[in-house]
This record gives C-alpha cells, structure tokens and sequence, in this order.
C-alpha cells in the first residue's frame, strides 16, 4: 500500500512521523504546490494521501483512481472538496481532538492581549515612550475588564465547547 504525504514540513522535524503500519511504499514531500497536475503526479499510485494544508479540489481527486483515503493532519476540512470525495469513493477524515487544550487557552490569551492592549503597550515599553512618560501608569488607550462582558462563541465543537468551560471557570 502506497502512502504519500504532500506537507511533511507543516511540522517540526522533530516530530517523529513513521509510516503506519502497512503501508509499504511511504512518500514524504516537505512542500507541494497546490495545482492538480503535481498534486495528480505525485499521489497517481497513491492508496493514502496525509496532508496538513495543501487543498485538494474535486479536479486532483477524480484523477487519482488508487486513491482510497485523505487523511488530513489537522482538524479543518475546508481544503478538500468533500463531495467529490463522496463520489469517487475516497474515505475522509480527520485529526479529531487535535489541540483541544492549546487553542482554547491561546484563544483566551488572545482575547486578554486585546483587552489590554498588550501588543501596544509592550511597543511603548520597547520604543522607551512608557518611561519617558514618567508617570509609571502609561493609560493612552482604555483598558477593557472582563467583568460584565459577555463572549459569543462560534462553533460548538470540542474547541468551542472547551473554551465555553474555561470562560465559566473564570466567572
């Protein structure tokens, strides 16, 4: 069974990514341009195609006749044509529980920075405007409380349904 996987270098080399098990014949690009004609020549005798972010269109898929599986590398699956996966008979799927802890944090850490205007004031301390100012509380624009503030969440999956759970901690 032949495997190839087209955005190895999506990853941190070293992170260790084998061939699974039974797969005979595993090809591993770094990068791959996203037009049909490379993507079809480098999976034509493909069984598996792993890929992070390389967008498969329906075009590439009916020109892979081996193909059996995409399976992507990350939780996101707007970048393969799911329907003409349906119709040629090419199981997808991906990274289920993929950074279900990270992105919920980091996406509250985001929204502090905001808040706070960190990026902003980390600039004055750099540029030396904050100690210039003399005053020790450099207040050029508001800061926002997360007291009385209400957070609308997007998507109810597991990532939206963490960062539900954290903001109710935080309550």
């Amino acid at each position: 069974m032949k495997a190839v996987f087209l955005d190895r270098g999506t990853f941190s080399q070293d992170l260790d990514l084998p061939a699974p098990a039974g797969v005979t014949d595993y090809v591993v690009y770094s990068v791959s341009p996203e037009d049909t004609q490379t993507i079809v020549e480098r999976c034509q005798d493909a069984d598996i195609i792993f890929t992070n972010k390389i967008k498969m269109s329906a075009e590439a898929i009916s020109n892979l006749p081996k193909l059996k599986l995409i399976q992507l590398t990350a939780t996101g699956m707007n970048n393969v044509d799911s329907d003409a996966c349906d119709k040629h008979g090419v199981t997808l799927y991906n990274v289920a529980g993929y950074a279900v802890k990270s992105v919920p944090e980091h996406t509250f850490m985001l929204m502090t920075m905001a808040m706070r205007a960190a990026i902003h004031y980390h600039q004055k301390v750099i540029d030396g405007s904050w100690s210039d100012d003399g005053g020790f509380c450099l207040l050029d624009v508001p800061l926002i409380d997360l007291e009385d503030k209400t957070l609308g969440i997007i998507g109810v999956g597991t990532i939206g349904k963490r960062v539900t759970q954290i903001a109710r901690l935080m309550a």
